[in-house]
C-alpha cells in the first residue's frame, strides 16, 4: 500500500459529490488520495440519462466496479450491469458511456505500475 494514502477505519466520507468537468449529471466523491503518487480511490455517480462523448485512455491503471445500476460502453456497443468489474491496463481505449438508469461505480486509479 502507498505510504500517502490516510489509514482510516470505517466512517462516512466527508468529501462532497464533485462534478466531472465537462460530462454534465457525472459526479466523483474522493474516498482515498495519495497527492505524491497519484494513486486515488474514488466513487463515480452517473445521474440517469449521463453520457460521454470521448474514448477515454490513461497512462495509469484503472479498477473499476459497478455497485449500482448499468453503464454502457458506447464503443463496444455493450451495457454492464450490478457486480460488472474492469481493470485497465495504461492506454487500454475505452468508452465513451451512457448510463440510462444511472449507476455509481468504485474506482482505483494507479499511476505506479
Amino acid at each position: 500500500m502507498s505510504k500517502g494514502l490516510t489509514q482510516l477505519e470505517f466512517h462516512i466520507p466527508g468529501s462532497e459529490w464533485i462534478p466531472v468537468e465537462g460530462n454534465a449529471g457525472i459526479y466523483n466523491k474522493i474516498l482515498n488520495e495519495d497527492k505524491q503518487s497519484g494513486r486515488i480511490t474514488l466513487l463515480q455517480k452517473y445521474e440517469p440519462g449521463a453520457f460521454t462523448d470521448n474514448v477515454a485512455k490513461h497512462t495509469f491503471i484503472e479498477e473499476v466496479y459497478i455497485i449500482e445500476g448499468e453503464l454502457t460502453d458506447k464503443g463496444l456497443k455493450k451495457t454492464f450491469e450490478k457486480g460488472s468489474y474492469a481493470f485497465r491496463h495504461p492506454g487500454m481505449i475505452h468508452g465513451p458511456y451512457e448510463s440510462r438508469k444511472g449507476c455509481l461505480t468504485f474506482i482505483i486509479i494507479d499511476p505506479s505500475k
